[in-house]
Parts: C-alpha cells; structure tokens; sequence
C-alpha cells in the first residue's frame, strides 16, 4: 500500500530494538535535505536482522583481492549496510574494500549511484546500476549490490522475499533474482550471503551464473 510523503515508515521492534538504527537513518535524510521514504522507494523489510555473520566468505574475498590487487565496492537497499559489514570483517580489509554506500531512496540511488529514472527499484535492471554506480564512485574493480522486497507484506505486485543482487566488474553487469522463503531476517540472511558468494566469485575473475530454476 502507497504512503503518503512525509509518512514515516514503521520498523518492528517486536524482536529486536532497532531505535537507534531509526533515529540514524532519520538524522542521515534529514542531512541530506530529504523526504521521509515511501515502501516503494527503500525497497527495504520493516524488521532488523540481528542474526551470525561469519568472517570466512570476507576473508576469502580479501584473500584473492590481495592476490589480485583488486578493490571491493558494495551499495545496498535492502540490507541497510549489512553486506558492508560483512565484507568488513576480512583480514586486511582497509588494503581492498574501497567502502560501501546504502541507498534508500529512489532520488538518492539515481543522483549517487546513477540509477535511470523510471527503474523499478526492485528489479534486476535496477540492481546492475546500483552495482556499477558503486564500482564507478568508489573506483572500485568489483561490487555488488542488494534489492528488494524484505516482506512481511507484498509492495508494487512484488512478492516478499523477492530480492535482486546485483554484480558489477569491468564493463560488466547484472544481477540474480533470489525468491527467499521465510520472515524479513531471512530474507535478509540469505540476501548478505548470496552478495558474500557473488563477490567471491567476482574476486576470483568469475562472472556469476544465473542458476536453473531462480
């Protein structure tokens, strides 16, 4: 269901006390001179995930970016930083991960990030962009990005757990649509990991394959 501008959008704190990342992301748009964000324009689940992060997958991607002398980039929707935080944990990271950049509104991800006027945000097309603007603005050689519906609820005919990463190196891009069962930390979960597997095939010159059947 649409919102009216200004309305502000309801993070359920039912399991997790998600006050502080609220007040946060109300400082931050309200830095930036922005609007209160519509469902449609974050793409993002009304709860926070709190759930294990473990450093293997990070430690793997800085493993072959040293190897390769390559930098990691990563924007975000839908994950509100996790992915970022994640690739963080691996050894060296300040040698290889360039940085990372959460979007929420449309207005932010077509301004910063380049995405094209008209993109769904919750869409394979808007996750590529998401993915090459990172690369591009933090001058980075592979990035990844996270998209889409984090539920309880359907938005714009998308159903929760619809979600879209996104993948960006040299002239390259794309994105793999996931369809994730289960409540918002889920959806979540499964959105940080598949980013964690992209990037790693990423930083080992591998350009990510759509699998049969998603």
């Amino acid at each position: 269901m649409a919102r009216r501008p200004g309305h502000r959008i309801h993070v359920s704190q039912s399991r997790h006390r998600c006050g502080d990342l609220v007040a946060t992301r109300q400082a931050a748009r309200r830095a930036l001179g922005l609007s209160q964000p519509t469902d449609r324009e974050t793409c993002r689940p009304r709860a926070c995930w709190n759930g294990p992060v473990t450093s293997t997958s990070a430690d793997r991607i800085g493993t072959l970016a040293t190897e390769r002398g390559i930098k990691v980039a990563v924007a975000e929707s839908l994950t509100s930083g996790l992915v970022a935080a994640a690739v963080g944990k691996g050894a060296d990271a300040a040698e290889w991960f360039a940085g990372g950049i959460v979007a929420y509104q449309t207005e932010v991800k077509q301004r910063l990030l380049g995405v094209s006027g008209g993109t769904d945000p919750c869409s394979a097309e808007c996750a590529a962009q998401l993915a090459r603007g990172a690369r591009e603005l933090l001058d980075a050689d592979i990035a990844v990005s996270t998209t889409g519906v984090g539920g309880p609820d359907p938005e714009d005919g998308h159903a929760p757990g619809t979600v879209f990463v996104g993948w960006s190196f040299g002239d390259r891009a794309g994105a793999r649509r996931l369809a994730i069962e289960g409540g918002p930390e889920e959806v979540l979960e499964r959105a940080v990991d598949e980013a964690l597997r992209i990037l790693v095939a990423l930083a080992h010159g591998d350009e990510p394959v759509q699998p049969r059947g998603d």
